[in-house]
């Protein structure tokens, strides 16, 4: 049995709504000469009722791969997962207290079938990295050799290290990989291979800034040869700090970045949606553009379902309101017009620290991956837990 997401509709053709000028979208407002990357259709979601959205719940298991206690570390966010050789693998950071706290590590745990974890582990420590034991690391994402080994990325916002297995199980000390003080940045996905021809990896300078630093490359093993995309109609982002792009790939080969406003700049104008860059020719250039997605001003994790289906899976509330954790779904990469609540009901926070507090409960900071028949969702719970959901791609829908 497949459970019908909510679904709706635009009634009137965009180019009569447009010849009336009547096009205005839930939230932001884009000009009648500028058309969106991407949108949601009118009434996706309900922000009446906060609590759900109105949006039915993707069925599936919810696992716990990391439960906090006044005996463990209490900040767990920015989740990065993949496929390799049979596994599911996830790292995020793990901190004492704070959000990017002094100290800060990587952890790391894997499954061969997404309902049985392994006990958690340290894949990179500030220590291993540097005689400053109190640096602070950031989770850098995943990525898969051509000659097939895993890659596990850390950032520090000056540096970029790398650990590698053959396995999935064993891994190589800790190494700069050498990122040219220009391509310095954050980055939470890691090198992503696209259209069968290069990479790309998306991020942000560091603060002060944090304007957008996209990269392209064809050679995985050599950072030095990695090129700084060029960003085109930035002038559209205004003074907000931008962060954590997110991909995915329409179904002619297009490349499509959502960008969600840094938490700094969370009441600037436009910062409750959205915006996003395309990119037709690989990576190299990129249009960046409005959208009129709602956005809690919070990490989200694009991609694409086997079919070729675009999904962002988000916190598509009103800005800092992330009760609601949920996947939106397009066919062609530009109409989001059906949606799942994946996680609701958060349990409150049990322990405050930097960009925690009473007042961000919710499923955040998710990752994703496809794996056999099931799209496979992590998160944190109110940043003090690490979750993941196993949804069975069949329950999406065609």
């Amino acid at each position: 049995m497949v459970l019908q997401p909510k679904l709706s509709f635009v009634y009137l053709p965009t180019a009569l709504l447009l010849l009336f000028g009547l096009l205005m979208p839930l939230s932001g407002v884009i000009a009648s000469d500028e058309a969106p990357i991407f949108r949601i259709s009118e009434n996706l979601f309900d922000h009446n009722q906060p609590g759900t959205l109105g949006l039915p719940v993707a069925p599936g298991h919810k696992m716990t791969l990391y439960y906090a206690t006044d005996r463990s570390w209490t900040c767990n966010l920015d989740l990065a997962m993949t496929a390799f050789k049979g596994r599911i693998h996830v790292m995020w950071a793990n901190g004492r207290k704070d959000e990017s706290g002094p100290g800060q590590r990587i952890l790391w745990t894997s499954s061969a079938d997404g309902l049985n974890w392994d006990e958690p582990q340290v894949l990179i420590d500030p220590g291993a990295v540097s005689s400053d034991q109190q640096k602070s690391l950031g989770a850098g994402g995943w990525a898969v050799t051509p000659e097939g080994a895993l890659i596990g990325y850390a950032t520090d916002r000056k540096a970029c290290y790398a650990v590698s297995s053959k396995d999935g199980r064993t891994w190589s000390d800790p190494a700069d990989i050498g990122l040219l003080p220009a391509h310095q940045g954050i980055y939470t996905e890691g090198p992503r291979r696209v259209n069968n021809k290069g990479y790309v990896l998306l991020g942000q300078a560091p603060a002060p800034g944090r304007e957008l630093r996209f990269l392209h490359f064809g050679d995985l093993a050599s950072p030095a040869t990695w090129q700084l995309a060029t960003l085109h109609n930035t002038e559209i982002l205004g003074t907000n700090e931008w962060r954590e792009p997110s991909l995915f790939v329409r179904p002619d080969g297009t490349l499509v970045s959502r960008i969600r406003a840094s938490w700094e700049s969370g009441k600037a104008k436009n910062a409750d949606t959205m915006f996003a860059a395309e990119s037709t020719d690989g990576g190299k250039n990129w249009r960046v553009g409005r959208t009129n997605f709602p956005d809690a001003i919070a990490k989200s994790s694009a991609g694409n379902l086997p079919d070729g289906t675009a999904y962002i899976v988000s916190n598509p509330g009103k800005p800092r309101d992330r009760r609601v954790l949920a996947i939106s779904l397009s066919r062609d990469g530009r109409t989001f017009d059906r949606a799942f609540a994946i996680g609701i009901n958060p349990t409150p926070v049990r322990f405050t620290g930097r960009y925690k507090g009473a007042n961000l409960p919710g499923y955040q900071g998710p990752a994703s991956v496809v794996s056999g028949d099931y799209l496979y969702v992590g998160a944190t719970a109110s940043k003090d837990d690490v979750v993941v959901f196993r949804i069975p791609l069949a329950a999406l829908g065609k």
